[in-house]
C-alpha cells in the first residue's frame, strides 16, 4: 500500500471513556462532553469528542497551573452567617392515598 492512500482517522472519546478517565457519574460524563464541544446544556445528538479537543478541555478547565485559583477566604466558625430561622419540619403521608371512585361499567 501506498503511504500516499494512507488517511488519518481522528480518535474519538465517548462517554464511557470520560466515566472511566473522570470517575464520574454518566450525566456529568455528558455534561463534560458538552462543555469539550462548545455546546448548550441540553441540547441532544450524539456525543463523541475528537481525542484533540477532549485534552484541551481537560487543560484549560482542570490543569491548576492554567486556571488561576481564587484565594480562600477563611472565617472562624463564631462568625457564620445568620440564618434565615428554623427548618420546618415535613410530616410524612401516613394514610394511603384513596383514588376516585368511577361508576361501574357494564
Amino acid at each position: 500500500m501506498n503511504s500516499s492512500n494512507v488517511i488519518e482517522l481522528p480518535v474519538f472519546v465517548d462517554v464511557h471513556d470520560v466515566m472511566r478517565s473522570m470517575k464520574c457519574s454518566r450525566t456529568m460524563a455528558y455534561g463534560h462532553m458538552r462543555a469539550a464541544l462548545g455546546r448548550a446544556p441540553g441540547e441532544r445528538g450524539q456525543l463523541r469528542v475528537p481525542l484533540y479537543m477532549w485534552h484541551r478541555y481537560v487543560r484549560a478547565r482542570f490543569d491548576r497551573e492554567r486556571v488561576p485559583t481564587p484565594p480562600r477566604q477563611s472565617r472562624p466558625s463564631a462568625q457564620r452567617a445568620p440564618t434565615s430561622g428554623p427548618i420546618t419540619l415535613t410530616r410524612p403521608r401516613t394514610k394511603p392515598r384513596t383514588r376516585p371512585q368511577t361508576p361501574d361499567r357494564d
